[in-house]
């Protein structure tokens, strides 16, 4: 609902789109639980490094057999600046960040809190390039705000007759 005020397809669903974003749903929820498993014990630098290379080996094969390596060599100094300050910046900081997060903070907690991120992508997208955000955009925004504020008050309470930290 956050884009889709800007879209060309607006008012239809893909069974692809629908499913894709299934999918990436379920990779995100066992990313999330197993990088909370292995951060415990483990320095942030070699869980970002063991969830980075199973995923680089992951899309090998895809990004091989969809000719994806084709403009490597057409790319010019320029652009590998751009390639190194995503990989470095947002991506390895980031993620760094969020695995040093994870071994204080509950995954289910974590995982609400990540929820939050397209709005404020949409947010940021609005303020810095002047994006409009239409009336079913803000309506997603105030949907996902709220089931965040529910999610965050309500999901992680224990079950009746039951105390915190008791087995």
């Amino acid at each position: 609902m956050l884009v889709l005020s800007d879209m060309d397809t607006s008012g239809t669903l893909r069974l692809a789109g629908i499913l894709v974003a299934l999918l990436a749903a379920c990779v995100y929820t066992g990313f999330t639980l197993t990088s909370r498993y292995s951060s415990a014990g483990t320095p942030v630098f070699t869980t970002a490094f063991i969830c980075f290379f199973t995923a680089a080996l992951m899309l090998l094969p895809v990004v091989a057999l969809s000719g994806g390596f084709e403009g490597l060599a057409s790319l010019e100094f320029r652009h590998w600046l751009m390639v190194v300050y995503v990989g470095v910046v947002p991506t390895c900081i980031g993620y760094v960040c969020f695995f040093t997060g994870m071994k204080t903070t509950p995954a289910t907690l974590s995982s609400i809190i990540v929820t939050l991120e397209p709005l404020f992508v949409a947010l940021l997208a609005w303020v810095f390039l002047e994006e409009i955000l239409g009336p079913i955009g803000i309506a997603g925004a105030l949907i996902l705000t709220a089931a965040v504020i529910v999610a965050s008050r309500f999901g992680s309470r224990p079950a009746a007759g039951q105390e915190a930290g008791a087995e």
